[in-house]
């Protein structure tokens, strides 16, 4: 059983910056839309980190045992990530300062070496709109990141036409619990809000009577209880738009645990964008 939190203090309370963002792109619409709402999160001063990931097609695979196929197939990789590039700097365009790259490689693998390389507070990515079940069963890039990513990751939905785009997100909705992990999204949340100018809703699915306790002494907003007899993924994508993003904490769960929890819920059933939030990792002592 997990005890409230009451000490403001915890590093819980705290979170990343969320300025600096690691963006996976694979000139596919879902990803551009992902690049252009991570440059919205982090705002005009933040950066981008634009990675063109691609990967040998499947004739390159195959033929890689002949002489010189390997190489060759890298390089049209690399002519392919290229082009993403390309489309990727006009959609960030007034972003306030970007890199691109091209790699390839496993997406996820490459993303995750990426975000540690440039101490990203968050890595995002496109979801193609797979459902959670293809999601666990393929393994896709954005499930693979909701479990492994050393950071935080934010899952970018919704239509993916620029003007769209340019009203997100209308509201920042954060999933609360009286598990100290939600105290981590809260500060996000709040952050992103004052930073966008947009209204914070704290969402929590239950009773609200262990929520009370666990929340943190300065802590003066309404949060809306959902006492629908639903899960809590549920409960917070019923009241979220794709007009809207929503923010959940994260436990770092992985494997066969994380099927259950929360954040890989609604990072596969939300109509919204979902910023899954990672505490900060503690720094390693001295030696």
């Amino acid at each position: 059983m997990v005890e409230p939190l009451k000490d403001t203090r915890s590093p819980l309370r705290e979170t990343s910056r969320l300025d600096q963002f690691v963006c996976g792109v694979d000139g596919s619409p879902e990803s551009l839309r992902a690049a252009r709402q991570a440059a919205i999160l982090a705002g005009s001063r933040g950066s981008l980190y634009l990675v063109c990931v691609t990967m040998p097609d499947l004739a390159g695979s195959v033929l890689s045992a002949l002489p010189g196929a390997a190489a060759s197939a890298e390089r049209a990789a690399r002519e392919r990530g290229q082009e993403a590039a390309h489309r990727v700097r006009e959609a960030v365009a007034a972003a306030g300062s970007f890199v691109v790259k091209t790699r390839v490689g496993p997406p996820a693998a490459m993303l995750g070496a990426e975000a540690r390389q440039a101490d990203a507070d968050a890595i995002a990515i496109g979801s193609h709109g797979n459902g959670r079940a293809a999601g666990i069963l393929l393994g896709s890039v954005a499930t693979r990141l909701v479990h492994a990513a050393p950071c935080s990751v934010l899952v970018g939905r919704g239509p993916v036409g620029r003007p769209a785009d340019a009203a997100f997100p209308r509201s920042v909705a954060v999933g609360l619990d009286a598990s100290p992990w939600s105290l981590a999204a809260l500060a996000g949340a709040e952050l992103l809000a004052e930073r966008l100018e947009v209204p914070l809703r704290p969402l929590h699915v239950g009773d609200g009577t262990k929520l009370v306790e666990s929340l943190p002494d300065d802590f003066d907003g309404d949060v809306e209880v959902i006492h629908q007899h639903v899960s809590p993924g549920d409960g917070l994508c019923s009241r979220v738009t794709a007009a809207d993003l929503l923010v959940v904490g994260s436990r770092g769960a992985t494997g066969l645990r994380a099927l259950g929890s929360v954040s890989e819920a609604v990072a596969h059933r939300s109509p919204a964008s979902v910023l899954i939030v990672r505490p900060p990792r503690p720094d390693p002592p001295a030696v």
